[in-house]
This record gives C-alpha cells, structure tokens and sequence, in this order.
C-alpha cells in the first residue's frame, strides 16, 4: 500500500505532494499533504518506487522501492495497487470495509457533515467543512479536517491533521498521532498498548491517557494539560502555562517550559515513587508537588521563583540559582 499526502483542509492554494522514503524491508513514510483544500491530496508512488500518479489534482509524490524491487509497506502494512481515486461521500454513505478508499466528505455546510467509517482496511478521509465524525477499527485511517472532527480509533493506526478542536478517542492498542494547528483538541486514551501523540498544538489541547495508555506532546503554544496513568506522560516543548497530573509510579517529564508557569503534580493511593522532571524552565514560576517516595528536579530556572514543595520521603533537586526547595 502506498502512501499518499493527506488531503488539504481549508479553502485556498493547492495542496504540497507527499513523498516516500523506502526503510528497512520497504518500509516507507507517509508524505503529508498540504494543508489547504483545491490542491487535493499529494499522489501516490508507484510499486517499482516511480513517480506515482496525482490523485485529485495535487503533484505526484515520489517513492523508492523497497528490498527485492517490491513496493514499500506504510507501517508494515504490505499494498498493492496504489492509492484509489478520490470519491465524494455524503452522510452515512461514506463507509469503506475490506477495500482501500480515498474519501471527501461534500456536505456544503457542517448541518449537514458526514460520518466515516473504516474497518480491516486503508482509508483516506477529508473533511473541507469541518465538524465530521468518524471510526476506525483494524484499520489505518488518514484523516485531514477543517476543524471540529470527532474520531474514535480501536485497535488501529490513526493520523488526523485538523486545523482546531477535534476530540478523538484512541483505545484497544491503536496508535494515534494528532497535528492541531489552531489548538483546542481533545485527545482520550485508554488500554495497554495504546499510545497518543499530539504533534503539535496551537494552544489549550488537553490529553488524557488511562489504563495503560501513553501520553506525548511535542510541542504546545500554551495552556496544554496532560493527565496520566500509563508507561510515558511527556511534554517536549510548552511555550507557557502547561501542566502535567501523573498518576503515582508514573515518570512525567517537562523538557522546556520557555516563558514558564508550567507544572507537575501527582495524584492516586498507590504506594510507589513517581519521577518527576521540569528539564528547563528559563521562564520562570515552574512548580512541581513532590509526593511521598517521589524523585523531583527542576533544571534552568533563569526568571527565578521556582519551586518544589518536597513532601517528607521524598527526594528533591533544584537548579543552583532561582529554583527553591520548600519542605513539607
């Protein structure tokens, strides 16, 4: 199955192609589309690593070829015949079992939006308007959305590219990778096995990871929350005023908190140590509840008023200058 750039989601400019690079065993990457609508999806490569075709208008992506001459697999997954045409969908009508789909939703407003649905197989979805609704099941879905999409993945591969405030819910091992530009999304994550990325957020998104499941942000513009119970609860990158709640046992991780007022807490009964990291604060007024059996540290802390209230047991490091210590 080749990849495809994931179609354009607001009115404008043509759409960038998607590209290819083989991997080990012809694994390949999935190129993104671009990210305004009129351009249409990037195309797909062909099976000997050739230029691919252009699907709805966008440029031909390009792909190298796998080990033996075969065509590379997206995430393992072997294909054939290349990316479908794109098809207009409307309402119900937009569902796809079995057989590899490339859909646009053509609903001429959000009253009237449509409603995916993806199971055992590759799908494509594309939403212009915004406010579509969705499922994925044993399947690899490619969503791109104007705004305001609900999706649910079980036991599956999803990617979903959305210009603001999508909920999605990811459960039952699935994979789940959200880019939010305009910020506000909303992922909820549940089961061993299940791992949620937001890719980037333009502010306020908000990810809960339960029963196992792993939680990661890149990058946020501010305001993001995360709320853990699983094996990685990580915030790479907040411009400002991001938190973490991690359950107790748990390792919860800052790694730069640039105009500060980021922080870390714990809550649960369970009698064991969390780990619990702000890297780098130069912002200042970084904050961290240090339990119990827990281990806490504060790096860089430039602006000064850091703090780490250190309960007794507990083991506590600040950075040399500007962060404080204060016991419980």
């Amino acid at each position: 199955m080749s990849g495809k750039g994931v179609a354009g989601t607001h009115a404008g400019g043509g759409g960038k192609s998607g590209s290819e690079t083989a991997g080990v065993g012809g694994t390949v990457s999935a190129g993104k589309g671009g990210t305004q609508a009129g351009g249409g999806a990037g195309g797909s490569s062909g099976r000997d690593g050739s230029a691919g075709n252009p699907a709805a208008g966008g440029k031909a992506g390009t792909g190298n070829a796998g080990k033996s001459g075969e065509a590379g697999a997206i995430d393992g997954e072997a294909g054939a015949g290349g990316t479908p045409p794109l098809e207009s969908c409307q309402g119900t009508a937009c569902e796809c079992t079995d057989t590899t789909c490339n859909l646009e939703c053509t609903a001429g407003d959000t009253s009237s939006t449509c409603d995916f649905a993806c199971t055992n197989t590759k799908c494509d979805f594309g939403c212009p308007t915004g406010g579509c609704s969705g499922s994925c099941e044993q399947a690899r879905c490619d969503v791109g959305c104007y705004g305001g999409c609900d999706f649910g993945c079980r036991d599956a591969t999803c990617n979903i590219e959305c210009q603001g405030g999508c909920p999605t819910t990811c459960e039952s091992g699935s994979q789940c990778v959200t880019t939010c530009s305009g910020g506000g999304c909303t992922d909820t994550c549940s089961g061993a096995g299940t791992e949620c990325t937001i890719d980037s957020c333009g502010g306020g998104c908000t990810m809960t990871c339960s029963d196992g499941a792993g939680c990661h942000l890149t990058d946020c513009q501010g305001g993001c929350s995360l709320t853990c119970d699983g094996p990685r609860c990580d915030i790479d990158h907040c411009r400002a005023g991001c938190s973490i709640t991690c359950d107790r046992g748990l390792d919860c991780h800052i790694g730069e908190c640039t105009e500060g007022y980021c922080s870390i807490g714990v809550v649960g009964t369970r009698q064991e140590g969390s780990t619990q990291t702000i890297a780098s604060c130069p912002g200042g007024n970084c904050t961290i509840e240090c339990g119990p059996l827990d281990t806490c540290s504060i790096g860089d802390c430039t602006a000064g008023h850091c703090t780490i209230n250190c309960s007794a047991g507990a083991t506590c490091t600040c950075a040399d200058a500007g962060c404080t210590v204060v016991p419980q």
